[in-house]
C-alpha cells in the first residue's frame, strides 16, 4: 500500500475572518495598518506569536497596531487557543493504516498515531518530573493523588482527606501550595512546549 504524505497548514480564522469582511488582501491590510507584509503573514499563518518576547504579558507593537487598526483587544484577535499553536506547517509521512486512523471518528484511535503517542508520553514525563522537585512532601503527595500523576486515576479531596487522615480544607490549601510551587518559573517554563 502507498505512503502518503500529509500537509496542515495552520491559519488565524480570528484574523482573517476580519480581513476578508474589510475585504482587503494581506499585502494592503499590512500597508494600512502600517506594518511589514511579512510580518502580518506571520501572524495569519501562526509563525510567530504576538506576545513579546522581552515584555512578558505585553503584545508585540506590530501585534498591537493590528488591534488598533480592527478596534479590539490582543484576545480578540489571538485567543489562548490560537497562541498555543506551535508551528504554522505540519508535515509527516504517514501509512494507509495512519491515515485510515486520522480519517476514523475514534478518537482513542487517533491517539495512536506515533506523533502524539510521544508528544503524550513527552508531556507526561514533564509533567512528573515537575511536580517532583516540589519541596514540600505532604503538597507533592496531594498533587500526585488529585490529579493522578502516578496512576492517571485522579481522586476527589474527599478521597484525599480520607487516605491522609486530615480534613479537606487542609487538602486544599496544600493542594493550593502544590499549585503555586509548580507555577514558578523553574517548574513552568519546561511544561509550556507541551500546552494545547
Amino acid at each position: 500500500m502507498k505512503d502518503f504524505d500529509v500537509t496542515v497548514k495552520l491559519r488565524n480564522n480570528h484574523l482573517v475572518e476580519r480581513r476578508e469582511k474589510l475585504g482587503l488582501s494581506a499585502p494592503q491590510l499590512a500597508k494600512a495598518v502600517g506594518i511589514s507584509y511579512g510580518r502580518y503573514n506571520d501572524y495569519e499563518y501562526l509563525r510567530c506569536t504576538p506576545m513579546s518576547r522581552f515584555r512578558p504579558g505585553e503584545v508585540k507593537e506590530s501585534a498591537q497596531l493590528l488591534c488598533d487598526f480592527f478596534g479590539v483587544l490582543p484576545d480578540e484577535l489571538w485567543p489562548e487557543q490560537v497562541l498555543k499553536v506551535r508551528c504554522s506547517v505540519l508535515r509527516r509521512k504517514l501509512d494507509y493504516d495512519q491515515m485510515a486512523l486520522m480519517a476514523s471518528d475514534d478518537m482513542r484511535a487517533r491517539r495512536l498515531l506515533p506523533d502524539a503517542a510521544v508528544e503524550e508520553l513527552e508531556a507526561a514525563r514533564a509533567v512528573q518530573k515537575a511536580v517532583a522537585s516540589i519541596s514540600s512532601s505532604r503538597s507533592k503527595k496531594v498533587i500526585e493523588d488529585r490529579f493522578g500523576i502516578k496512576d492517571r486515576q485522579g481522586k476527589t479531596r474527599e478521597e484525599v482527606s480520607e487516605d491522609m487522615g486530615v480534613s479537606t480544607e487542609r487538602i486544599r490549601q496544600r493542594e493550593a501550595k502544590g499549585l503555586r510551587m509548580l507555577r514558578h518559573s523553574s517548574r513552568s517554563n519546561p511544561l509550556r512546549d507541551f500546552e494545547y
